[in-house]
């Protein structure tokens, strides 16, 4: 369990400390980039629209022999759910394009799973990420 601050400064010590876990525990390097890009995305997330949340956001990362599964919990958060982002329309150009959703795209495509739940303030996404097969 990681305890990190709401603030866009600790993504990279984040980052850091997800990267340690999933290397010790023999996770594959295609397989890190994955998670890492989708922890990153999701924490952002919660420190850019939920400014004024709790002072900390949990971070917890299960490594089994299979799957990785990661949780964010954000508290004091309004309810988003990132599974009921709008599809990024990729074919049109990017000038028509409204900003933003690229993100949330990303994380649906290189993750095996996204669950959200949402209860008293408290905001939760868990990512699952099946090890060598998305």
């Amino acid at each position: 369990k990681i305890m990190m601050g709401r603030s866009m400064e600790a993504t990279a010590d984040l980052h850091d400390r997800c990267e340690v876990c999933l290397k010790e525990n023999a996770v594959p390097e295609d397989d890190i980039f994955a998670i890492l890009l989708s922890i990153e995305e999701i924490y952002t997330n919660f420190v850019k629209y939920n400014p004024k949340g709790g002072d900390r956001i949990e971070v917890q990362l299960d490594c089994g022999t299979d799957r990785v599964v990661a949780s964010l919990t954000d508290y004091e958060a309004n309810r988003f759910d990132p599974r009921e982002a709008p599809p990024v329309k990729l074919e049109m150009p990017l000038h028509e394009r409204k900003p933003g959703g690229l993100g949330i795209h990303i994380v649906k495509q290189v993750m095996s799973e996204v669950e959200y739940s949402y209860k008293d303030r408290v905001s939760k996404v868990t990512l699952t990420r099946l090890i060598g097969k998305r």
